[in-house]
């Protein structure tokens, strides 16, 4: 349980999540259900504006909330609530 406010997916965004949003598969090891790989940064930041837009405009995002990438901070965070 975390109590700071932030939310993280459970899982990888897959290859075919990133293909339906963006229109590329940047990935080496093509399979559209394993994790999509050989992402930049920018591209990363990309798939959750156009993530938070999609979810948004069919009403499964409370509005103030927004898909971004974790800060190195909260990542560690996430990693040490995820072992306990």
């Amino acid at each position: 349980r975390m109590t700071w406010g932030d939310w993280v997916a459970r899982h990888e965004t897959t290859q075919a999540q990133f293909q339906r949003l963006t229109g590329t598969n940047p990935s080496l090891f093509i399979d559209p259900e394993r994790p999509v790989e050989c992402v930049s940064w920018q591209e990363a930041a990309d798939f959750c504006e156009k993530l938070t837009a999609a979810e948004a405009s069919v009403g499964r995002l409370p509005a103030g909330c927004v898909y971004r990438l974790p800060t190195l901070a909260e990542r560690e965070r996430f990693a040490a609530t995820a072992s306990v």
